[in-house]
């Protein structure tokens, strides 16, 4: 398990897009409302970000943390986008706040077509009258498992929420890097639970993963403070408790978060098998301790749905459901998108989550990995083309830290009964890389409009590379 990617629930950095929701005819909207976006948008347009953020007064600091961090990266683009905020939904009284979900059309001569991001937007009625808002938070266009603030995925075998005073907002799995993920907020506190659900094949037990999960926190606030892990056992099953469940959980003291006497996380893990449902409290010391029976509310509402499935069913379940794919042995199939890769005979496969439309790993004896990552079109924004691959591309190798051999670039080609447009790059990590890292990596990718599929190959031996490449050579033929 890793823990960074999971942390990245509360502290991902936002640049991705998200989806199109279906076009519905506009809510009545208070002008006050209208009035905070027309604010905001003029002073994105300006490039004024002390004075976006400026008009927030932000109930979550994080959240107002990561809206800050987005804003940057986007008035940092050139040419500098434009944007047009609307309003998506009616308006929702929770508490004293005022709840609207929002869309941001994003515009630029350099890009083919407008970007579209989605966001639920809280605001409260400040001593003049005007609407403040409290915070931004970027959402899906499509939120296929949340009603009334209540979060139910029968695939993943878990609710929770439907809490009064919370208010449910889904996550981007991206974000997240996870299979799904929520954040729940409690309005007019700096109180959110964080919820996401991965799958590890190696099924860690529930204290392994969340000492884990504490000590990649602390690492990113060296001031962290971690408590003992101890058992947790969710409320909603104290009566009786599964066999084949196991949870566990960790509190960790921030001395320097959330102002007076400091914030507190505290981490949850629930292990069913290899299913990992991971919950992150977090807020000030203070708002924990007025709050107290609001916490416990929501974590009682945490359950899973089935108690008797079969521990390997229980974690393939939501892999298919999310990704659309399943191994048998070496032999994966995806059947959202239709292809299938026959793995080297002999070769450990595992399907991994992290928030990607898919991933699978391919490990030979010798230690030898062909990694199968898919991307789903940047939703908003069109299916994919080669001018997004590319620049998607160019990313990559930039986070990677890879460089092009001189001679290993084949260019876009569409070889015949291929579905789409093909690319194979060489490449060869910088000098600072450990030792044993593999001298070269060969990426494949093929670009469909709906994804674009990165096969990653590290070899340690020829055979090996042979045996990818054969294949990476099948899937090119579906």
């Amino acid at each position: 398990m890793n823990g960074r990617r999971w942390l990245g629930v509360a502290c991902a950095t936002a640049s991705a897009v998200v989806g199109l929701a279906a076009q519905t005819e506009a809510p009545p909207v208070p002008p006050r409302i209208l009035e905070v976006l027309a604010h905001l948008d003029a002073r994105f347009a300006r490039g004024d970000a002390e004075g976006w953020l400026a008009a927030f007064r932000p109930d979550h600091p994080g959240a107002h943390a990561l809206l800050q961090r987005q804003l940057a990266q986007l008035l940092a683009t050139e040419p500098r986008p434009q944007v047009r905020s609307s309003v998506l939904t009616a308006p929702r009284q929770i508490g004293d706040r005022t709840v609207v979900r929002v869309r941001r059309e994003l515009t630029s001569p350099a890009w083919p077509r407008p970007v579209l991001q989605d966001a639920m937007l809280a605001l409260r009625t400040g001593a003049d009258g005007a609407m403040v808002p409290t915070f931004l938070v970027e959402t899906p266009a499509q939120w296929g498992c949340v009603r009334d603030d209540h979060f139910r995925c029968p695939p993943c075998n878990y609710e929770i929420g439907g809490v009064d005073g919370w208010l449910c907002v889904p996550l981007r799995p991206e974000r997240a890097g996870a299979l799904e993920a929520a954040s729940f907020y409690l309005i007019g506190t700096d109180l959110a639970l964080d919820v996401s659900v991965c799958v590890d094949a190696a099924a860690p037990n529930a204290a392994t993963v969340v000492r884990e999960l504490g000590t990649a926190l602390a690492s990113v606030e060296p001031d962290a403070r971690l408590g003992p892990v101890e058992t947790w056992t969710p409320p909603a099953h104290a009566a009786d408790l599964p066999a084949q469940l196991a949870a566990a959980r960790l509190e960790v003291a921030l001395p320097r978060d959330f102002g007076g006497d400091g914030g507190i996380a505290r981490l949850f893990v629930v292990t069913f098998g290899g299913l990992q449902h991971l919950l992150l409290l977090r807020g000030s010391a203070a708002a924990l301790r007025a709050r107290a029976r609001d916490v416990e509310a929501l974590l009682a509402s945490y359950r899973l749905l089935q108690l008797d499935l079969d521990l390997a069913l229980a974690a393939a379940e939501p892999l298919q459901h999310h990704t659309g794919g399943a191994l048998a042995g070496a032999y994966y199939q995806n059947t959202r998108y239709g292809f299938v890769v026959d793995g080297p005979d002999g070769w450990r496969a595992e399907q991994r989550s992290g928030g990607a439309a898919l991933r699978v790993v391919w490990t030979s004896p010798a230690g030898s990995r062909l990694w199968l990552t898919g991307y789903e079109a940047p939703a908003g924004a069109g299916p994919w083309t080669q001018a997004t691959a590319d620049r998607w591309l160019r990313q990559l190798l930039a986070r990677a830290d890879l460089a092009v051999r001189g001679d290993g670039d084949s260019g876009w080609s569409e070889p015949a009964g291929c579905r789409g447009l093909v690319r194979t790059l060489v490449c060869a990590p910088n000098a600072a890389a450990s030792p044993a890292t593999p001298r070269e990596r060969t990426l494949r990718l093929l670009l469909r409009d709906d994804v674009l599929l990165v096969a990653d190959a590290h070899a340690l031996t020829g055979d090996d590379a042979a045996a990818m490449d054969h294949a990476i050579d099948a899937l090119q033929q579906q």
